[in-house]
C-alpha cells in the first residue's frame, strides 16, 4: 500500500512538473540562439542555414576624411589556418585601418586586405581567429565541376545571412530565378542597405555566391528598384589564387622568424610592411 502511494507521488509530480514546463516561457537566450532553426525543414536546408548563420559577420568601415560610416555584411572563411573575411568593395570606405568585423560577442580588428577587386565589387580581409563563429573552409565547401550547374539551376533554394539597416543577423530565403551575361545570378528574395556582401549558400550547403545589390532596371518613368531581385556573383569569379600566395607569405614570414630567433638575429619581418593594400 505505501508502494502504491510513493508510485502515486511520483506520478503527480511529474506531471505537475510536466505541465508547468509547458507553460514556460522560454529565457531570451533560448530564443535567440544560433541554433534555433526549424527543425521541420530538411536536413539539408537546415545544415545550409546553420553555416550561413555561424559564418555571417557585420563590416563596419570608417573615413575621417569623408566624415561617414559604411555598414555591410560578409562571410567568415578559412585557408589552411588562416582566416578571412569576404564582403564587398565598395563597404570600406576607410580602408583597413578604419574597418572593423563585428559579431553579436565581439569586435574584431582587419589585419590587412589580401585582394581588393573594384571591377567586380569584392574584398577579401585577413583577420584573427573568431571564436564565436565557425568559418566556411575554402575550397571544401565551394561547389565543384558539375555541382556549379547544379546550385545555379532555376528555382533552386537560397538563404543568405546578413545586417539590413544595421539589424539583425537575419536570414533570408530565396530562389535562384536567372543568370545574366556577366555570369551574375538573379535570385528572388529581399535585400536592403547593409546586406551587401552576404555570404549566398545554396540548400545543397555550398557557399556559391555574395549579394552585391539590387536590381535597378530603367521603365518609361524612369529608373526602379526591384525590392524583391537581388544579384548575386558566383565565387568562382573571386580570385582564390591571392589567398593561396597570402598564406605561402605567411609561411616564409613564420620560417624566417624561426630562423632568426635560432641564430640570435633581428627578425628581418619586423621592418616588413605588410601585405596587401590598405586602401
Amino acid at each position: 500500500m505505501t508502494g502504491l502511494i510513493l508510485v502515486g507521488c511520483v506520478v503527480a509530480i511529474a506531471t505537475i512538473h510536466s505541465v508547468t514546463k509547458s507553460y514556460e516561457i522560454p529565457r531570451r537566450e533560448e530564443i535567440r540562439n544560433i541554433d534555433n532553426i526549424n527543425r521541420s525543414l530538411s536536413t539539408s536546408h537546415q545544415r545550409a542555414i546553420n553555416r550561413s548563420r555561424k559564418s555571417s559577420v557585420r563590416v563596419m568601415s570608417v573615413s575621417p576624411s569623408l566624415g561617414g560610416v559604411s555598414t555591410s555584411s560578409g562571410t567568415y572563411i578559412s585557408f589552411r589556418g588562416e582566416y578571412y573575411i569576404l564582403t564587398v568593395a565598395h563597404g570600406l570606405i576607410g580602408g583597413c585601418e578604419g574597418t572593423a568585423v563585428v559579431t553579436p560577442k565581439g569586435t574584431y580588428h582587419c589585419k590587412y586586405i589580401v585582394e581588393r577587386n573594384n571591377l567586380i565589387d569584392y574584398s577579401i580581409l585577413a583577420v584573427d581567429p573568431i571564436p564565436e563563429l565557425k568559418a566556411i573552409p575554402v575550397p571544401q565547401f565551394l561547389p565543384r565541376g558539375d555541382q556549379w550547374k547544379k546550385d545555379f539551376s532555376i528555382m533552386t533554394p537560397t538563404y543568405y545571412t546578413g545586417f539590413p539597416n544595421g539589424m539583425g543577423p537575419f536570414t533570408i530565403d530565396g530562389k535562384v530565378v536567372g543568370y545574366n551575361e556577366n555570369d551574375f545570378l538573379y535570385i528572388k528574395s529581399y535585400g536592403w542597405a547593409g546586406c551587401s556582401g552576404a555570404g549566398v549558400f545554396s540548400e545543397s550547403g555550398h557557399l556559391v555566391a555574395y549579394i552585391l545589390a539590387l536590381t535597378v532596371g530603367q521603365t518609361e518613368y524612369g529608373y526602379n528598384v526591384a525590392e524583391d531581385i537581388v544579384i548575386g556573383v558566383p565565387l568562382f569569379k573571386v580570385n582564390w589564387l591571392s589567398i593561396i600566395e597570402n598564406k605561402k607569405q605567411e609561411t616564409r614570414k613564420d620560417e624566417e622568424k624561426e630562423q632568426s630567433t635560432e641564430s640570435g638575429l633581428p627578425d628581418s619581418s619586423s621592418t616588413d610592411s605588410g601585405v596587401g593594400s590598405t586602401d
